[in-house]
């Protein structure tokens, strides 16, 4: 089917009801079973119908799954080394040398921090996560549910860009979609990562669970060429420092973010639009009050700060964490070079997008009260 055929079929579509699933209602061992229609069958077991968004309960999507010490130990661990490694590297590299200079010990230090940057990653072993244990502990911890209108399931065999937020401290949300979006909905799915993601300790072994290069050289290979969705953090760097407030106030740092929309209109793609509630309120960043932090981390194209989370660690907390795919912006012109106009407009209807889903289910998540500002 064609994009514009499907687009169409979606315009006289009244279908409005939307599906629910929850990962902690899987039947535990789901991800052993060797056929995918096993899987599946139990996947069905564990999401939900509505009619609407306003008929799921207040506070539901909000809800904590039990989860064992042991499955808190090892979700720790894993998130300890991925996230605690960058942090802690260039301190510990920088101390070492001030204290005892070129010592064996400094030395040693070093040799072992080059060896995780240069050691085997696979590129890509998407199905590798999908059957471990470990993506089902993260699941349990995060108590991690999937959100998404039902009619928008035709277009899931159609390749598109992907526009999610907000990016927090770490793309939680992001990373657990990959798998989520491949096994609990069927897309070839694959997650647009920074540069420098994949070439820092301990974060890049964890790309292997279905990250590619966000640059837009790859991103348009994977999508035109390899007929997969690609799923982009639209907020980025600036995401890192627009965190979630106590009051219940979420930011999204892309009032200034089109290449989202610059691409969409290039190559004729549908966007689709999620956004991942409680993902700004697992980690704390610990910023200057200046911005002077967040001004050298977008010149460097990497995040410079530092963060803390669970027993003041660089562990996220147990926050729910819910992605709610919404109905996106569909897009059938293929304009190779776009006025900025157009862009204008198309970066203001995934922008409306964002907001829409956002007051779709935040009183699902965490009441009314919450609120989704915009920011650069």
């Amino acid at each position: 089917k064609s994009s514009k055929s499907i687009t169409q079929l979606m315009t006289t579509n009244t279908n409005e009801r939307w599906k629910v699933l929850d990962t902690g209602e899987i039947p535990i061992g789901t991800h052993l079973l060797q056929t995918k229609k096993e899987r599946q069958d139990n996947y069905i077991k564990a999401t939900t119908t509505y009619a609407h968004p306003s008929e799921i309960k207040a506070g539901s999507l909000g809800s904590v799954h039990p989860c064992s010490l042991f499955t808190q130990l090892q979700v720790m661990a894993m998130y300890a080394y991925a996230l605690g490694m960058p942090l802690m590297m260039i301190p510990i590299i920088t101390v070492s040398l001030w204290r005892t200079g070129f010592s064996p010990l400094s030395m040693s230090i070093v040799v072992f921090y080059t060896t995780l940057v240069i050691i085997p990653v696979a590129k890509d072993d998407r199905q590798g996560w999908i059957r471990s244990g470990m993506l089902q502990a993260l699941y349990q911890y995060s108590s991690y549910k999937v959100v998404w209108p039902e009619k928008i399931e035709k277009l899931f065999p159609v390749p598109c860009l992907g526009s999610g937020g907000p990016h927090g401290v770490f793309p939680l949300g992001a990373l657990m979609s990959i798998p989520a979006m491949n096994e609990f909905l069927g897309i070839d799915f694959v997650g647009g990562m920074a540069s420098v993601v994949f070439s820092t300790p301990g974060l890049r072994h964890i790309t292997s669970i279905g990250g590619i290069d966000v640059s837009r050289k790859s991103v348009t290979k994977a999508i035109l060429d390899e007929g997969k969705t690609v799923g982009i953090v639209s907020d980025g760097i600036s995401g890192c420092f627009a965190n979630a407030t106590d009051d219940g106030v979420e930011m999204l740092a892309i009032a200034d973010k089109k290449g989202i929309a610059k691409m969409a209109l290039r190559h004729g793609l549908n966007v689709s639009v999620v956004h991942w509630f409680g993902n700004s309120q697992c980690l704390r960043p610990k910023v200057d009050s200046l911005g002077l932090l967040k001004v050298i981390s977008r010149k460097a194209k990497a995040s410079i700060f530092f963060f803390t989370g669970r027993f003041g660690l660089p562990i996220p907390t147990r926050q729910p964490i819910v992605m709610c795919i919404g109905e996106g912006v569909l897009n059938s012109k293929k304009i190779p070079e776009p006025t900025k106009e157009q862009v204008d407009e198309m970066h203001a209807k995934i922008i409306a997008a964002h907001q829409k889903v956002f007051d779709d289910f935040k009183e699902a998540y965490g009441g009314s009260r919450m609120e989704l500002k915009i920011s650069s």
